[in-house]
């Protein structure tokens, strides 16, 4: 009942709701079967221990307006209303407190200084050469692919073009919010899975919030059905297996029996237990008819890196 109406809709002196072109009415709130279906998919998820769980109270939603300033975060345990340009403070303070330590500084050693690590490099190039021909041959393409990506990395777009992008965003971000509303934490775990810092970038929380708004996918590409997914070698995915057994609790399932790996472009594992936490499910992998390509990555994540480039420049 807190929630902010959407467009058109106004409540009338009677108490009931009107929307101001159709003129139909109702004596319920319109957002609420929006948030019966929300409600519906946190009860299945059982457990709380999911991510930015303290930040759930905030939502986006859109209001008349032509501009950035037709969104608007909503607070519902204060009942405040803050300009959806930017992240609300405790969104920036608690990406930062969960921001991983940066690598520690690569040591480069010569063969002479190798030779005197003990033995430690020999042991190395022997434990490589017990690879079977097949984990050699995916290591290989693994790093093929990785080469490819690196080389075919996105050239920045123009600032006016990511200007003129940011405004014609509004419409389609106006009609997906007004029919349902964005939880935070929502965008939060698609920032990060795309890789948008918003914690030094906090105005291109737009951007993360567009690529969910889209529900089409680019020419080519199509999500692949949950039950045609393939799944990662236990041994490459154990944490995944043990999280997503505590999440479902159920008896047997962290020691669940996986599919041998295929070929897929798997994301980071820290990324791939985010997605669980958070969903209970494994990421969604799309696949392209057009590189016969299967990926966790989103298919918008080039695109991404175009804007973000540019903006970061």
């Amino acid at each position: 009942m807190r929630a902010p109406l959407p467009p058109l809709w106004r409540q009338l002196p009677t108490g009931q709701y009107e929307h101001s072109v159709t003129k139909e009415r109702t004596s319920s709130h319109p957002m609420l079967p929006i948030f019966i279906e929300m409600a519906s998919r946190e009860r299945s998820r059982k457990k709380d221990n999911r991510p930015f769980a303290a930040l759930e109270r905030f939502m986006l939603f859109t209001t008349d307006g032509d501009d950035e300033s037709a969104f608007t975060f909503y607070n519902f345990a204060t009942r405040q209303s803050l300009g959806g340009r930017k992240l609300p403070a405790e969104a920036v303070a608690a990406q930062k407190s969960l921001r991983r330590p940066p690598p520690p500084p690569k040591k480069h050693t010569d063969r002479a200084t190798a030779a005197s690590l003990g033995g430690r490099v020999e042991k190395f190039e022997s434990d490589v050469g017990k690879l079977t021909l097949a984990e050699q041959r995916a290591e290989a393409k693994k790093k093929e692919a990785k080469e490819a990506r690196e080389k075919e990395a996105a050239k920045p777009l123009s600032k006016e073009a990511v200007a003129k992008l940011r405004a014609q965003a509004v419409v389609v971000r106006k009609k997906a919010l007004a029919l349902r509303p964005r939880a935070l934490p929502e965008l939060l775990v698609a920032a990060r899975t795309l890789q948008v810092d918003l914690v030094t970038n906090p105005s291109l929380v737009w951007l993360v919030d567009l690529v969910l708004a889209c529900d089409f996918m680019p020419a080519g590409w199509e999500p692949v059905p949950r039950e045609q997914m393939p799944e990662m070698a236990s041994s490459h995915n154990r944490g995944e297996i043990m999280m997503r057994g505590l999440l479902s609790n159920k008896a047997g399932e962290a020691e669940r029996a996986t599919k041998h790996a295929q070929e897929v472009d798997w994301l980071p594992p820290m990324e791939r237990l985010w997605i669980v936490a958070t969903s209970n499910e494994a990421p969604t992998q799309y696949s392209s008819q057009l590189c016969s390509l299967i990926t966790e990555r989103h298919p918008c994540d080039g695109f991404v890196r175009a804007v973000t480039a540019s903006v970061v420049k």
